[in-house]
């Protein structure tokens, strides 16, 4: 039977997978054997003899199996399956995270990850009579982990997956609360789930307990003892199993004259000496007497986290304690004896890992297993005992322990973690996601705003590129609560969520990292598109707030980091986010003209070529077509793709400047210069597009976009539906799970069933999908948001002007009258929405590229609906 466990932590959920790399340490050194050499099921063994909080412990915190030896089992389980090329890669960097793999250059989208992650545990235990899955705290665990465990659930025969969580209505979890309702009424359904509330032990439970601790009968304990026993821990159950534990460690029970086990005759004396009002003082007292260095070794643990491994421990004792190299090896020693004293008292649990070698009684080969102290060897630090992993025993203990430090102690070795981390870094210049957590989160504890704001912008962008972009914001609030917490006077109103003392007090860097987290938090908000624009607005409206509040922001001379909040509201204004559609087109000339000039005056190419583009972008959505042609101009003799691309992406998460060749292209067609618009649709294929990040799914989208409807208007259909499938649709199937979204993603299937629909009339292809037409059909496949149509719009053609194309030539296509009629009915619906978004009526400038795309549609599904009526 394989046994495995993971504990979850707070930090996990801002980490891809971080539920399954223990698992899959575990279960990846599970090859499938022959008969003849599969070893036996240790499973009924496994927690034979133990005590009774070493069953609830008893497989420990994973992390036993060498991450080398993971990877060689992976190899071969990918060469078995036929793993497409790149999954070792992708897979052992996001499962093992300390892989060797320091770039990866195949990628695959995440749903095919998820799956292929599923088949590979389910091979890895394939030979298992079965599979014990023990999962702790899972209200922190990560939506992709989550995504994993699900497909496991419907592949996997023989499997108990017991998942432990505190009450959610009182913790935050990263699982969407409807679709886990959903999932959980499905297996309910298949009656393979239970769900147990633990509440408090009774008095009963507390006797059953210490018949375990005391390796007796129950009814052979004195009633008085378990009385005491209860009454003191409350039925609390770690609490009553510490109790009896040390009622045995100070000799303070004895077989008594009737043959039960009690208290001793002096303990009896002294009734009060066995009370503590709660767990936290009975730990004191312990902590108390242990001596100065196991003390001193806790003060790092508990900083670490609730599990580390002896490296991380020994990295940062030597940061600490400025340890020489002739020192080291004395360090080491001393460390490994405070180790086992706090395992001995039962502060810490040892796990050891396995390196693929027989059963020697220590590790089981199907379940990892906390060993004594006593079976670990002094001496030199071997790579087994660097990834020896300590994990509290309970978190009390922790809690306790941070409780008696003071904050500029506590700040100061979280410092020195996060410098022994970056050491570590440069050295390997691994990209792990759990390890930028931990380095955020030492330098958010250490005080160091700035260096923890970089560290979040970083780790945040990346997460975005996955289309994570929940993941992003998650880690944004996170370090921007760095200046959020702290609560104001009393009396005393906060400015946008801040105290006032915190915003005045703000130094040229803190302000500048503040602004940024700021503009990253709305820029990720805006992507979503289940998520309120205005919310998006209002952490760009937060960070200009601040700039203005903040004694130090006017004395900043580079002023370049602000420009990235133009951007975003640019952005936000084409969904009538920011303001009245009435005030909107005066609004948008004055902050793009503002900018403009704000960035000429400070000269970067980057953010002035940004600024023409916007401006460009602004003149073409009113109608002033050459003004937008000249601005594309001047953008032109100053952009440069291969200098200045990567640069724009950095600071406004796409290339803007590239974006607007697209616009120019328009701008051409409206004055009737089509081969000079035929011409930029050229440039942007074969000059911009190969230079693009396809990873960045809204760039490309947002680039190409234009052209695909300019060509399909000169009879191209086919140039257009093989750039859209080749640099967007495939794409984002690749990189972006099927929970993900991009702005661009509502018009992504009306185009291609557009494009495929009209290539089917003019012969080009042999068959057409029949789907199209139910899903057509039904009306809610087709509508869409009136601010996303609107924004999306802006660029060339709404998704309803699209959809509403779709509907007339479907219905040109089918001989079912009633069918006809819903296409027709559906069609009409659509084409009114769109032009309402566009022909100016709602007080917003009229949008002549999208109207004229729409107005024949229009015209033409209104002749044919009122012919079929």
């Amino acid at each position: 039977v394989v046994i495995t466990r993971n504990i979850s932590s707070e930090g996990d959920m801002l980490i891809p997978f971080s539920l399954l790399r223990s698992i899959f340490r575990d279960v990846l050194h599970h090859r499938p054997k022959s008969e003849h050499n599969a070893p036996e099921s240790k499973g009924d063994a496994s927690s034979r003899g133990r005590d009774w909080d070493g069953i609830s412990v008893e497989s420990g915190s994973s992390y036993r199996t060498d991450c080398s030896n993971a990877l060689v089992y992976l190899k071969e389980i990918c060469e078995e399956m036929n793993a497409p090329v790149g999954f070792l890669e992708i897979v052992g960097q996001h499962l093992l995270g300390e892989s060797d793999f320091k770039e990866l250059n195949v990628e695959h989208k995440l749903d095919e990850i998820v799956s292929f992650m599923a088949d590979v545990f389910i091979k890895s235990v394939s030979t298992a009579e079965g599979v014990i899955l023990a999962l702790d705290d899972v209200q922190w665990m990560d939506s992709f982990s989550w995504e994993v465990l699900k497909c496991i659930i419907k592949r996997k025969g023989n499997l108990v997956i017991i998942c432990a969580s505190r009450p959610v209505n009182h913790h935050s979890v990263t699982i969407d609360k409807e679709r886990w309702e959903v999932v959980i009424e499905e297996l309910k359904k298949l009656a393979i789930f239970s769900e147990i509330t633990i509440g408090r032990l009774d008095a009963r439970d507390v006797r059953e307990m210490a018949s375990v601790v005391l390796s007796c009968e129950a009814c052979n304990i004195d009633h008085n003892f378990c009385d005491d026993i209860f009454t003191h821990s409350g039925g609390m159950p770690y609490f009553a199993s510490e109790i009896l534990e040390n009622c045995i460690k100070n000799e303070q029970c004895q077989r008594l004259g009737d043959g039960k086990i009690g208290w001793k005759e002096e303990c009896l004396k002294n009734r009060d000496a066995l009370k503590f009002s709660n767990i936290e003082e009975m730990f004191l007292q312990r902590l108390d007497n242990l001596d100065d260095i196991t003390r001193k070794v806790l003060h790092f643990a508990v900083v670490l986290g609730m599990s580390f491994k002896f490296s991380e421990i020994l990295d940062l004792a030597l940061h600490v304690l400025s340890s020489n190299t002739e020192e080291n090896y004395i360090l080491a020693e001393t460390l490994q004896k405070a180790l086992k004293f706090a395992i001995s008292e039962r502060i810490l649990d040892e796990t050891v890992p396995d390196f693929g070698g027989p059963f020697d009684g220590h590790c089981s080969t199907f379940t990892n297993i906390v060993i004594d102290a006593s079976e670990t060897c002094d001496g030199e630090v071997t790579k087994s005992q660097r990834d020896f992993v300590y994990s509290f025993h309970h978190d009390t203990w922790r809690r306790v322990i941070l409780s008696l430090l003071l904050d500029s102690y506590l700040q100061d070795i979280h410092k020195h973690a996060a410098i022994a981390i970056e050491d570590r870094l440069s050295e390997d210049n691994t990209q792990d996601y759990g390890t930028q957590v931990k380095l955020f989160r030492h330098w958010k504890e250490s005080a160091n705003h700035v260096r923890a704001a970089e560290v979040a912008l970083d780790v945040g962008r990346n997460f975005k590129l996955l289309g994570m972009n929940l993941h992003s914001i998650q880690i944004y609030q996170d370090a921007i609560e760095m200046w959020k917490k702290h609560d104001p006077p009393i009396g005393v109103e906060r400015i946008v969520g801040f105290s006032p003392q915190v915003i005045e007090s703000l130094n040229e860097e803190n302000l500048i990292s503040l602004v940024k987290l700021q503009t990253a938090m709305g820029q990720a908000v805006g992507s979503i598109i289940s998520r309120s624009k205005a919310e998006s607005a209002q952490a760009f409206e937060t960070a200009l707030e601040i700039l203005r509040v903040a004694p130090v922001g006017t004395k900043i001379k580079d002023r370049a980091f602000i420009f990235p909040i133009y951007s975003g509201m640019f952005f936000l204004l084409k969904y009538g986010a920011l303001c009245h559609p009435s005030e909107q087109v005066q609004i948008e000339l004055d902050l793009v003209d503002k900018f403009v000039k704000e960035t000429e005056r400070h000269g970067d190419p980057v953010h002035y070529c940004r600024a023409l583009a916007m401006q460009s972008e602004t003149f073409h959505r009113v109608g002033r077509f050459h003004d937008a042609i000249e601005c594309h101009l001047k953008l032109r003799e100053v952009y440069d793709v291969d200098e200045h691309s990567a640069q724009v992406v950095a600071s406004y998460a796409s290339d803007r400047c590239a974006q607007n060749f697209g616009c120019a292209a328009n701008c051409f067609v409206r004055l009737g210069h089509i081969d000079k618009a035929l011409n930029i649709a050229d440039y942007i294929e074969h000059c911009l597009m190969p230079k693009m990040d396809l990873k960045n799914v809204h760039n490309s989208a947002v680039m190409v976009y234009p052209i695909l409807w300019i060509w399909k208007d000169q009879g191209m259909i086919e140039r257009s539906l093989r750039v859209l499938e080749k640099y967007v649709k495939e794409p984002f199937e690749k990189y972006f799970a099927k929970d993900c979204s991009t702005p661009f993603l509502p018009a992504f299937k009306p185009t291609q069933v557009l494009l495929n629909t009209i290539m089917y009339k003019k012969g080009k292809k042999t068959s057409l999908d029949e789907n199209y037409f139910d899903w057509a059909k039904d009306f809610s496949n087709l509508e869409c948001p009136m601010t996303i149509d609107i924004s999306i719009g802006n660029f060339s053609r709404s998704p309803m002007s699209i959809s509403a194309e779709i509907c007339l030539e479907l219905s040109r296509l089918t001989t079912d009258q009633e069918k006809r009629k819903i296409l027709l009915r559906n069609g009409a619906k659509l084409a009114d929405l769109a032009i309402a978004g566009c022909d100016g009526t709602d007080g917003n400038a009229k949008n002549i590229t999208a109207y004229v795309q729409i107005k024949p549609v229009q015209d033409a599904l209104q002749g044919l609906l009122h012919d079929v009526d």
